[in-house]
């Protein structure tokens, strides 16, 4: 490019027609205008005139709409060239028809000739949504986060290529806030205390993104190849973080409007039902007392419906009452008095088509509503995690539990879908512990990903017998009614403190029963002090308040005050940090819902729990006086066997630790490999049961180590040594009293090699390169006389068939069920280990086949059936 021409960025389109090269220029409402499928003339009008859109508070959003929704990236100077994304590949068929069919509604175009220059072409992917939407369904999506960072230098400088995402201004962007559908749920709680009924209705946006024209200034960064040569795409898409974060602020404008449009409305059309009228003027007072303004007042509080937007998937709530005009004559369709849900639906919809967005996947106004991925009953008032989802959710956990070792990714995408469930199954966020700690700790693995500890694999076993129960409980709609005051007799407020940083440091907790002043107090013991962290002692001593103290009350309802913030948390979202204190969560909660128990956690000032701290810091006396002064009782209880223990647990296991000496922990290690060819199905394979055993009685030393890729190269060599000894004793000393062939020497090698990783993390020779080793195995091939190889006889259908014709009775059940299975094992071309179990294995229908895996369809005449198949299921994978 000339000197002269490097300053601009050119649009070469004109090139086609026969025109000259132009220097691209930004699109403008008033000048310059884009492509966009948005009223940008009504969104103008109302904007600057006072209509709806007008004093909306985010005004740079409906800048940005009018004039072409810009990415923010500072100028780029040079061109990025990037082909498509595997998965465009893999389905290039349906890559290529979303391509098209983006072009033939006008959201882009395509070039036979380079559109622009410098061009940037970002490669896009698709992805495979058929089987959630249960249809073929695939999704285009263009990766704005490519390259990865630090991965492709600049030329002629020392820094990096920035993705477009990366590299985004993102320092004027308001904080954006979504709605939760919990919020939807809450509203309708709350309309529905009026008395009156309450219906919810949701909508969604028809490509909403493409909607949105871009900045035409921006075109050329915004580019694909194909095939056929260039796309340039004109409209926002999947994949940029600046046109996600302006449509969902302008999915603020279209909801600003709506509740105008609704309260017109609503204005136009006042409810005539008294309670209702009521409902509004008490709400409407009580909103005064706040000191609410009046716009707070008519949009929050004394308001006949609810309306949110998650980007473009719309829900409202509604009271549904009969609708009358401000005369008080019905509002009547086709003879037929309309309701108020129904016509702020129309409403919502009306707005949303003004400004030229189409709606689908219509939801009309019911007592039952899904919405993203959550099930609304209004008439049980509970909201539950959609079947969908849970069937979904209850796929990736089996994935998982079926593996010894998961990427941090793959385990970090299933948590965060588990934490939205914990949404609706409050007791499953105690089933999250196990996989946080092994997440957190993924330093223990060189790649980083993380080892499925059986402790991982009993709590997502139990998420997976909660998502795949039918009988989903869920959660209220809104619990305000549910829990009453800590004033009301029905109600127990406990007080609890410990100390740890004083002479007589302890725990103290306390409750009044009418006239009576009971507790709960002791001290920590030095061992107790030593090994547990202040949050540790917090939740204990709340523990032993509300397991001691809420039985002497008989009330089902209980306030645990605290004035530690980590305990609280963890009594209020049983999302603990500590094992000590997720093992007293586990407890905890396990007690409240045997015992019927609802409880609320709340937080109180040092100052104020003045009587608690001064038990827990060896004053109790001066407690008990200060009681007695005020003329209650007083009386000790003592905790429940068990709970105190608790605590001693972790301090017996960590003076045990102490206790070890490295002639013992040499002498357990020793125990432990003895052991592990009872272990898992790779320790016991051939090649690995004769390595630990070479190791151990031929070489008296451990057959694993611990090498990493950083580890020094004299050790590395020493156990590539030891292998390649284990390869001559193999082929030489025959220890099976059998000829070995250098091709199982090499197979028993890489079963070595693969147990090790899997057992203990890391390459047995610490990553070391396999050349040496190799040779080794290739020279015995040459050097040793190699058995022949052994005949294999096929079994055909027939003579299968012929088989359990003659040696099994069809009127046996045992039989009967032997002829299903070998039946199922053949046709199904299953190994040993797929079929049956192996030895030392104790059968798990989560891991092994049973009959439910195997089911008979009939389609068009022609029946089939379907075996199912686990990761899980492959002994030895």
């Amino acid at each position: 490019m000339l000197p002269a021409a490097r300053p601009f960025e050119w649009d070469l389109r004109p090139w086609a027609t026969g025109g000259a090269a132009v220097p691209t220029r930004p699109s403008s409402f008033h000048s310059h205008r884009g492509p966009t499928s948005i009223d940008v003339e009504k969104l103008y009008a109302e904007w600057t005139t006072g209509g709806r859109a007008s004093s909306f508070p985010d005004e740079a959003v409906i800048g940005e709409v009018l004039n072409g929704i810009s990415d923010d990236v500072p100028a780029l100077e040079g061109s990025f060239l990037c082909a498509p994304h595997t998965g465009a590949l893999q389905f290039f068929e349906q890559a290529e028809t979303r391509v098209k069919a983006g072009i033939t509604a006008g959201w882009s175009s395509a070039h036979g000739e380079l559109p622009f220059w410098p061009l940037r072409v970002d490669p896009y992917g698709l992805v495979d949504e058929s089987a959630r939407a249960g249809k073929p369904k695939y999704r285009l999506t263009n990766d704005h986060s490519w390259p990865p960072p630090a991965t492709i230098p600049i030329p002629e400088s020392i820094d990096y290529l920035k993705s477009l995402n990366d590299a985004m201004d993102r320092s004027q962007w308001p904080e954006a806030k979504l709605i939760r559908v919990h919020e939807i749920a809450e509203a309708a709680a709350i309309l529905q205390s009026s008395g009156a009924p309450v219906k919810a209705a949701a909508t969604d946006a028809v490509a909403y993104y493409k909607q949105f024209g871009r900045q035409a200034r921006e075109f050329h960064r915004n580019c694909a190849v194909t095939a056929d040569g260039f796309v340039v795409d004109e409209r926002c898409c999947f994949g940029s973080a600046a046109d996600a974060t302006k449509c969902s602020r302008f999915s603020n404008l279209l909801v600003y409007r709506a509740r105008k449009a609704l309260r017109e409305f609503d204005e136009a059309h006042p409810s005539r039902d008294q309670g209702v009228l009521a409902w509004l003027e008490s709400r409407a007072r009580r909103a005064e007392a706040l000191g609410c303004s009046d716009d707070e007042i008519a949009e929050r509080w004394a308001t006949l419906f609810a309306l949110g937007m998650y980007i473009d998937d719309s829900g409202i709530v509604s009271i549904d009452d009969l609708v009358f005009d401000r005369d008080g004559a019905p509002v009547t369709r086709d003879g037929v008095q309309m309701r108020r849900a129904m016509m702020h639906f129309e409403v919502l919809k009306a707005s949303m088509h003004e400004l030229g967005l189409e709606t689908c996947k219509e939801q009309p106004p019911s007592e039952n509503l899904e919405l993203l991925g959550v099930m609304l009953s209004l008439s049980e008032q509970r909201m539950r995690l959609a079947p969908g989802k849970r069937v979904k959710y209850a796929a990736m956990a089996r994935d998982v539990v079926a593996l010894k070792v998961v990427e941090r990714e793959t385990l970090l995408e299933l948590l965060g879908r588990l934490n939205f469930a914990a949404t609706f199954y409050p007791m499953g966020r105690q089933w999250l512990h196990a996989p946080w700690r092994a997440l957190r700790a993924q330093y223990r693995t060189a790649n980083g990903d993380v080892v499925v500890s059986a402790a991982i694999r009993a709590q997502l076993s139990r998420w997976i017998l909660e998502l795949e129960n039918p009988d989903h409980e869920g959660v209220p709609t809104g619990t305000a009614r549910a829990f009453p005051g800590a004033a009301d007799p029905s109600a127990l407020a406990i007080y609890a403190d410990a100390a740890l940083e004083c002479a007589d440091a302890g725990f103290c907790a306390w409750t009044v029963l009418g006239d009576e002043l009971i507790y709960v107090q002791g001290e920590w013991t030095a061992d107790e002090r030593r090994d547990a962290l202040i949050c540790d002692l917090e939740l204990a001593a709340s523990t032993f308040g509300l397991v001691a103290l809420t039985p002497e009350s008989g009330r089902s309802f209980v306030y645990s005050f605290t004035d530690n913030v980590n305990a609280k948390a963890a009594m209020r979202s049983a999302t603990p940090k500590t094992e000590l204190m997720q093992t007293f969560c586990r407890a905890r909660v396990d007690w409240l819902i045997d015992n019927r128990v609802a409880e609320a956690a709340e937080r109180i000032t040092s100052a104020a729990n003045l009587w608690a701290d001064l038990g827990s810091r060896g004053k109790l006396a001066e407690m008990l006086e200060q009681a007695h002064a005020l003329g209650l009782s007083t009386r000790r209880v003592q905790i429940p066997p068990g709970w105190r223990e608790m605590l001693r647990k972790q301090v017996a296991s960590l003076d045990a630790a102490a206790k070890q000496t490295d002639a013992s922990r040499s002498a357990l290690r020793k125990g432990f490999v003895d052991r592990a060819l009872a272990g898992g199905p790779r320790s016991r394979s051939t090649g690995v049961r004769w390595f630990v055993k070479y190791c151990l009685y031929g070489r008296g030393t451990l057959p694993f180590t611990s090498l990493s890729r950083d580890s020094p190269l004299a050790a590395k060599l020493e156990a590539e040594q030891l292998l390649m000894d284990f390869a001559i004793w193999l082929a030489i000393c025959r220890p099976s009293g059998r000829p070995i062939s250098a091709k199982s020497i090499s197979k028993y090698l890489g079963q070595v090699r693969l147990w090790h990783l899997e057992e203990y993390r890391t390459d047995i020779i610490g990553e070391l390169d396999l050349s040496q080793l190799k040779a080794v195995v290739k020279g015995i091939a040459r050097c040793v006389s190699q058995p022949p190889a052994l005949d294999r006889w096929g079994v055909r259908t027939q003579d299968l068939a012929k088989a359990i014709e003659q040696c099994l009775h069809p009127m046996s059940r045992t039989d009967a069920n032997w002829a299903a299975g070998l039946t199922v094992a053949f046709c199904g071309l299953l190994r040993g280990a797929e079929f049956s179990l192996q030895e030392g294995e104790t059968f798990n229908p989560l891991r092994h086949l049973t009959r439910a895996d195997v089911k008979f369809f009939s389609k068009e005449g022609v029946e089939y059936a379907i075996l199912r198949m686990r990761p899980a299921k492959k002994a030895g994978a």
